[in-house]
Parts: C-alpha cells; structure tokens; sequence
C-alpha cells in the first residue's frame, strides 16, 4: 500500500514543471516584487579603482627621477606612442580626446524610404511583412 502512494506521488511531482517543483518546495524563497539584495552592495567594501589612484601618487621606485608612478607611466606611454604603438596612440587620444563614438551604419538608402507609400512604412513600423505589403502596393500601380 505504501509503495502505491509513495508512486502515486512521484507521478505527480513527474507531471509538474520544474519551475512548479521548486516554487512548490521552496515556497519562502523568491518572492516576487521583493527584491534578494534590498540593501544592495555594502558601502564600505574595497575597490580597486581608490587603492590604484592612491598608488599612482607615490614616487615609483623603479624610476631614477624618483617621479610618482602616474607621471612615469604617462612618460612610458608617451613613449610607445611616438614609437608607433597603436594601443599607446589610441589610449593617449581617448584619455586626452575622449572616446570615439561608435558609428552605426544604416544600410537603407534615403530615395528608397521616400518613395514608400505610408502603408509600408507604417507596415515596416508595426513589423508586419513588407513583402507582402509591397506586392500589393505594385499590383495596385500596375
């Protein structure tokens, strides 16, 4: 008799999704609208970014100027730069310039949207299939 409840069960457990399984088990955990981290990251944890700025405001040990080591490495960049080092030109442009904007290029011609109709802009707007709505527009002129 056990063994036939104890099947019975598993048929059910067998017959519902994963997702049913776990929210049927865990019941307490993921509640939706309530966020898992409400206090977000902890404030005081330790960056990289303070202890490196910090870092670059001592005198570098390895220069015999005994400069800080944000103006040695500028100087070692500068360097690989006028050597020609693509990276080095590009990264003393971006920092001095600011970066290039990534251009997006459209593959549609100018003429081609103004001679569309409004039933297949509109078509191209709503995502219908501009096929078919072109097939119609030149049945029509024809």
């Amino acid at each position: 008799m056990a063994t036939q409840s104890t099947n019975l069960k598993e048929q059910n457990d067998n017959s519902k999704t994963p997702a049913q399984r776990t929210a049927a088990t865990l019941p307490h955990l993921w509640r939706k609208g309530v966020s898992g981290n409400p206090a977000g990251r902890p404030k005081n944890e330790p960056l990289l970014a303070p202890e490196l700025r910090r870092q670059l405001g001592q005198i570098c040990p390895e220069d015999p100027k005994k400069r800080t080591w944000c103006v040695y490495l500028m100087e070692k960049m500068l360097i690989l730069a006028a050597k020609g080092n693509p990276a080095a030109i590009k990264e003393v442009f971006e920092r001095t310039e600011g970066k290039v904007k990534d251009v997006v290029e459209l593959d549609v011609q100018l003429n081609a949207v103004k001679s569309m109709t409004d039933e297949q802009l509109q078509a191209i707007i709503s995502g219908q299939d501009i096929i078919d709505i072109t097939a119609r527009v030149i049945e029509q002129n024809e």
